[in-house]
């Protein structure tokens, strides 16, 4: 049966959050292990509470590797710093009892535009050596569709060499992202190409032009058409809302209609 999560606002201690998703009735939190309050030392610091709490509200947890980092720059002082906040996440995440978790593939832009293959090359060593670090530590990987602006690995094709490449490697579709800069939401093309590889959904809404996290139903994604062809391609894992409001009756709300639409289907 489908599991339903939402994110942490890493601006928030992570105990509060944890118990703000749990109130709301979600299966899961997908914890976001960004600064200030998530990160790998403040997370350990409260492992046996976020434990216990995960344990008597009978709560999954899965992990967001950190967003905010350069994995492919092309200074080598700043791509090395990001490498290694995302290692120290990974190295956190057994001990916090957690064995998935979700990577953004590094971002290419401004200058590392030019460079082509380089710069391909430069995200492609990261992966594999954030995929061997996780595969020392017992965690899956899934990696994320990205948006067209952060310059790679958001179309269905740019996958073919990845998924070649790293046989282990899960995907996590992320179906406002697909939804971004294109005559169609290619939600539907990642499915037929690699719908054995879907470990795990984000499930968000936009209107095509820029990355809203709208509650889904708000912008144009069509989940309807969307949710039927996941259900048909057999899918049972988890879906994270990544509903991003300062108003978080709209991510208690979308909750409702995301689950009355999938079991309608």
């Amino acid at each position: 049966m489908v599991k339903f999560g939402a994110m942490n606002f890493p601006a928030r201690p992570i105990l509060a959050e944890l118990e703000a998703v749990w109130e709301m009735g979600f299966d899961l939190i997908e914890i976001t292990i960004d600064p200030p309050e998530a990160t790998p030392e403040k997370l350990l610091a409260n492992r046996d509470q976020i434990s216990n709490a995960l344990s008597a509200h009978g709560m999954d947890a899965i992990a967001h590797l950190p967003c905010f980092v350069r994995t492919a720059d092309l200074y080598d002082s700043i791509r090395y710093a990001s490498r290694m906040e995302v290692f120290k996440a990974i190295d956190a995440l057994p001990e916090l009892g957690i064995r998935v978790a979700n990577l953004h593939p590094s971002y290419i832009s401004r200058m590392a535009r030019h460079m082509g293959d380089y710069a391909h090359r430069l995200g492609i060593d990261f992966l594999r050596a954030a995929l061997e670090r996780a595969e020392e530590k017992g965690i899956g990987i899934r990696i994320e569709n990205m948006c067209p602006s952060d310059g790679w690995l958001s179309e269905p094709e740019e996958f073919e060499e990845i998924f070649e490449a790293f046989p282990g490697l899960g995907l996590t579709l992320d179906l406002g992202h697909a939804n971004l800069s294109a005559p169609r939401n290619r939600s539907i093309e990642f499915l037929r190409r690699f719908g054995r590889r879907v470990a795990h959904l984000h499930v968000h809404d936009n209107f095509g032009s820029s990355d809203e996290h709208l509650p889904p139903f708000c912008g144009n994604v069509d989940f309807i058409g969307i949710f039927s062809a996941i259900k048909r391609s057999g899918y049972d894992g988890t879906m994270t809302l990544e509903v991003f409001s300062k108003d978080r009756d709209y991510l208690r709300l979308a909750l409702e209609k995301v689950k009355a639409l999938w079991r309608s289907i």
